[in-house]
């Protein structure tokens, strides 16, 4: 063993000292800040979204009662207005007028524009009693 090779193993060994310190550990500690970054992004969208459904105003809540509405208007127009009756929804331009005509199409029954020509008059009303909070009325015509 000469102090040459002595010499030149000890570069060696520095050069791979340096690269450790320069390149390989700070790509470690970036990993390390992406994954908590990620972990408590996921921690603040879950406490911000339980949060919001305790308070009330969580829009998925919403979508979620509004879906169960509609479903439940469709089985009792269609339990109530049989296919081919002439109907009329007796709502102002919003969506529940819309989603009526929709429904009725959708069991069978043929909308009119005029009250004077339906066999039936349908709307929906806000019933704090019923199980989604809208009830539908459904009034028999001549």
């Amino acid at each position: 063993m000469t102090l040459q090779s002595l010499t030149k193993d000890s570069a060696a060994g520095h050069r791979r000292q340096r690269v450790r310190t320069f390149v390989i550990q700070p790509l470690v500690v970036i990993l390390a800040l992406l994954m908590f970054w990620y972990a408590g992004t996921g921690a603040f969208v879950s406490t911000r979204d339980g949060l919001n459904m305790l308070d009330g105003t969580n829009p998925q809540v919403d979508a979620l009662r509004q879906r169960s509405q509609f479903e439940q208007l469709r089985r009792d127009l269609a339990a109530q207005v049989p296919p081919g009756t002439r109907m009329y929804p007796e709502l102002p331009w919003d969506l529940w007028r819309h989603r009526l005509i929709e429904f009725g199409i959708m069991a069978g029954a043929r909308m009119v524009p005029d009250p004077g020509q339906a066999q039936v008059r349908v709307k929906v009303v806000e019933d704090p009693a019923a199980p989604n909070g809208v009830r539908l009325v459904v009034t028999r015509v001549g």
